[in-house]
């Protein structure tokens, strides 16, 4: 695993975790760029909570839905994404995730796109989902 500041490359996939109103504000530029460089080589983006304004600054989000923390979700329509209250929104290969409660969710999403419904199951079943 590679840690690049605030999201990790893992292998072939991308997670991209919270930094609260860094993240808002849009102070992220070296990141945003390796993200936009990640995706055109992974198999999957996931975000939770204000992560998915790295992930919109992107431009990966323009016209699709997408979540995040509620107090700042109106905020990711400055960057083209429709905010939508979900706690859950999934783009092709990109996930948002709301606030961090949804960090499971997408956690488990994440497990079914990669490794399919059997493996979704076995996670489930082993902890107690």
């Amino acid at each position: 695993m590679i840690i690049l500041f605030n999201f990790f490359l893992l292998s072939n996939h991308v997670l991209v975790r919270h930094e609260a109103h860094e993240v808002v504000r849009g102070q992220n530029g070296r990141i945003i760029e390796a993200v936009k460089k990640a995706h055109e080589n992974v198999s999957l983006i996931a975000s939770v909570c204000t992560g998915a304004f790295i992930v919109a600054q992107t431009g990966l989000l323009k016209g699709k839905n997408a979540t995040s923390y509620h107090a700042f979700m109106g905020k990711l329509a400055d960057y083209g994404a429709t905010p939508v209250n979900e706690r859950l929104v999934v783009n092709g290969r990109v996930i948002t995730g709301a606030g961090p409660p949804a960090s499971v969710d997408v956690g488990m999403k994440v497990v079914e796109m990669l490794l399919g419904p059997e493996a979704l199951q076995k996670v489930r079943d082993w902890v107690t989902y």
